[in-house]
C-alpha cells in the first residue's frame, strides 16, 4: 500500500516544502524487502489505509520472509501539519538478529528528522551483534554533515550502539530520506548472514523489552491518537509490535494471499 496515487496538494505540501518524496522512499525501502524474498502479508482493510479528519490518511504494507516474522512500513500525511515514513522489522527469534526501527518525520515548516536504531536481540555481544553493528555503522559514517543527536535515553540500553538521529532545515530533507533507504539495506544484507540464536528465549525476552520500551515511551500512540483517535493508534501498535509466538519461534512461509497490492490507494 502507498499513497502514490494520492493527489499531490495539499497532502505533499510538509515533503516540498522539505524537498523529501515520500512516496519514492516507501517505493524504494519495499523493493529492497520484495528483493530479499519479503512477500506482503493480508491485515484488515482499515489499518491497510486508513483516513482520519482534514484529509489525514495513513497507509501500511506488512510483510515477511524466512528470516523476518513481520515487517510494517507506514506512511503518514496529515496536511498542514507532518508527513512521515515508520519502518519497523522484526526477526524471528531463531536468528541472531535486531530489531530494525526508523522513521523520518516531516513538519509542517519542511523541516526533517530521522531516527536509525537497531534493538533488542544480538545487541549486546556475540557474532549477530559484531556483524550488524559493522554494516549499520559504515552508513552512518558516510551520512552528510547534518545535525545530529544521541538516541533516546529509554532505548540506550537496549541499542545495538549504530543509533542516529538526524535533522535537517527545509530542502535539506532529500539527504536523511536517501539515509534512511541505505540503512535498510544494510539491515538486510547483515540479516542474510545472520547466525542462528543462542537462545530463542533470551531473543524473545528482548523482543518484549523493546516492544514495552516503544509503547511506553516512544511518540508514535500519542501522536497517531491525536490524528487518528486512540482506537486507531492502538490497534495499529498492536500491528507493528505484537506478533503471535508461533510465528516468532521458528520461519515460516508467509501467506501466498495478497490483500492490498503496493500502489493500490
Amino acid at each position: 500500500m502507498s499513497l502514490l496515487s494520492l493527489p499531490l496538494a495539499p497532502h505533499a505540501w510538509s515533503s516540498w516544502l522539505a524537498n523529501v518524496d515520500t512516496g519514492q522512499t516507501i517505493r524504494a525501502i519495499v523493493r529492497l524487502l520484495l528483493g530479499h524474498g519479503a512477500r506482503c502479508e493480508s491485515n484488515p482493510v482499515d489499518l491497510t489505509l486508513h483516513h482520519g479528519p482534514f484529509g489525514r490518511v495513513i497507509a501500511t504494507t506488512v510483510l515477511s520472509q524466512r528470516r523476518l516474522a513481520r515487517v510494517c512500513v507506514a506512511e503518514l500525511r496529515a496536511p498542514f501539519r507532518s508527513d512521515g515514513i515508520v519502518v519497523v522489522a522484526q526477526p524471528h527469534t531463531s536468528i541472531d538478529a535486531p530489531i530494525l526501527v526508523a522513521d523520518l518525520i516531516v513538519n509542517r515548516r519542511g523541516n526533517t528528522r530521522v531516527y536509525l536504531d537497531a534493538v533488542g536481540p544480538a545487541s549486546r555481544s556475540g557474532a549477530g551483534h559484531d556483524l550488524f553493528r559493522s554494516e549499520l555503522v559504515r552508513v552512518l559514517l558516510r551520512a552528510p554533515d547534518l545535525r545530529k543527536a544521541s538516541a533516546p535515553a529509554w532505548i540506550a540500553p537496549l541499542s545495538l550502539g549504530a543509533t542516529a538521529r538526524f535533522r535537517a532545515h527545509p530542502r535539506k530533507g532529500g539527504h536523511l530520506a536517501n539515509l534512511l533507504v541505505e540503512y535498510t539495506r544494510a539491515y538486510l544484507a547483515a540479516l542474510d548472514d545472520a547466525p542462528a540464536a543462542i537462545s530463542t528465549r533470551q531473543n524473545r525476552e528482548q523482543q518484549r523489552a523493546v516492544r514495552n520500551a516503544f509503547v511506553h515511551y516512544g511518540y508514535a500512540e500519542p501522536m497517531l491518537g491525536g490524528l487518528f483517535g486512540a482506537s486507531f493508534a492502538e490497534r495499529f501498535i498492536k500491528l507493528m509490535w505484537d506478533l503471535p509466538l508461533v510465528q516468532n519461534d521458528q520461519p515460516h512461509a508467509p501467506p501466498a494471499k495478497v490483500g492490498v497490492k503496493i500502489g493500490d490507494a
